[in-house]
């Protein structure tokens, strides 16, 4: 004997406006990484490498300034 059975019920149609637009996952995972959610942990510089980029921080006080640093030729005021 065969027995009917009632059929489950057609899933509701998704409209476009439901469906993410183009581009939002890249824009929530970048937006994660910059306010720390997505962040790696901090890593330490250690050895020669951090030697040598300390002695170039610290020699970088012994040069004067350049004079075009300082120049205002195209820069607007606001």
């Amino acid at each position: 004997m065969v027995q009917a059975v009632a059929a489950p019920a057609p899933a509701p149609a998704q409209s476009p406006a439901a469906e993410p637009a183009f581009g939002d996952t890249t824009r929530l995972l970048i937006a994660a990484q910059g306010d720390g959610r997505r962040a790696g942990t901090d890593l330490p510089m250690v050895g020669e490498a951090a030697t040598r980029a300390w002695e170039r921080y610290m020699d970088s006080f012994s040069q004067p300034i350049p004079e075009w640093f300082n120049d205002q030729r195209g820069v607007t005021e606001q």
